[in-house]
């Protein structure tokens, strides 16, 4: 710019340069963007493509760097593997007196089956193998039932909300 460029030229070159800088962030932010893979996708597209690069002809120079950027980048998605692995998933949460009578459930078939340790295998009547068997068939029953509602429930998510 020329010494004689007066303060309004400058304040309009100013505007026009955050304006520029505000078009390409916004650019940026939606080519960031990936609807068909997510942020897990993206970053396995980032690390195929280093992998790519550093498997390239490219001169030694350029090849070391690419070659540790893209072991650094597998370790990341492997960690993050791992880590997905070892999470637990909540799909829908159960009414409470659904999950408190599946915990009443769970308490008697526990107490009724160390009642059965304790009285050892040999004093053993069939009344308590039965009365276990029976708790067990109920414990099985709500388990189905609450999976039944869960499924219900999730499907209820996935439905089209109406107009």
């Amino acid at each position: 710019m020329p010494k004689t460029t007066t303060q309004a030229d400058k304040d309009a070159l100013l505007a026009k340069m955050e304006h520029d800088r505000q078009v390409l962030r916004r650019a940026g932010i939606a080519s960031a963007r990936s609807p068909s893979f997510g942020q897990a996708g993206a970053a396995w597209a980032k690390t195929t493509a280093l992998a790519a690069g550093a498997a390239l002809g490219w001169p030694p120079f350029l090849k070391q760097p690419l070659r540790a950027m893209t072991v650094v980048a597998l370790r990341a998605r492997v960690a993050e593997l791992l880590d997905r692995r070892n999470t637990r998933r909540v799909s829908g949460i159960l009414p409470a007196p659904e999950v408190e009578r599946l915990t009443r459930l769970i308490a008697e078939l526990r107490a009724s089956m160390a009642r059965l340790e304790a009285l050892g295998p040999d004093v053993t009547t069939g009344a308590d193998a039965i009365e276990a068997e029976r708790l067990r068939m109920q414990l099985d029953e709500h388990v189905q039932r609450l999976r039944a509602l869960q499924d219900g429930m999730s499907a209820d998510a996935s439905k089209p909300l109406p107009p």
